[in-house]
């Protein structure tokens, strides 16, 4: 049996946070040495919040010094929720770029995105929905 030699290369990508090239593994997109400081900057954002409720995210952003684009990824992986109602421009489904809190698609577009995801279309990527690892996150921005 033959081996192209494209098979014997091994599938590499480069991370979004530092830029180095790494072998991944499963859907990640960040190196495994940028996810351990990601979990740990969540985990101190994470307990934070829970200490004080309806801080903004420019405050989050100076205290723990993340850009954010991270606090925008904390949101669309439903890891934090903008708790303000008045803060409806910050994060838009990515179909119908209706405003919302958490996630990636508002309610009426997030049926139709999972089952995509179920027929492995990769339009809509989204992680599982878990209620428990929500963490409020109230937005004082405005336009």
């Amino acid at each position: 049996m033959m081996i192209h030699e494209d098979e014997k290369k091994e599938l590499t990508t480069t991370c979004k946070i530092c830029r180095r090239v790494f072998k991944p593994e499963g859907m990640s997109k960040i190196c495994p040495s940028c996810d351990i400081r990601d979990d740990s900057v969540y985990k101190d954002i994470k307990e934070y919040l829970y200490k004080h409720p309806g801080t903004s995210s420019e405050v989050l952003e100076t205290l723990f010094g993340v850009k954010k684009e991270t606090i925008v990824r904390y949101l669309k992986e439903y890891r934090l929720e903008i708790t303000n109602p008045e803060v409806t421009y910050y994060l838009v489904c990515e179909v119908c770029h209706t405003p919302i809190r958490t996630g990636r698609f508002c309610e009426k577009c997030e049926p139709a995105a999972i089952r995509s995801e179920r027929k492995g279309s990769s339009i809509y990527r989204q992680p599982l929905r878990d209620e428990k690892f929500r963490t409020p996150l109230k937005d004082s921005d405005t336009k």
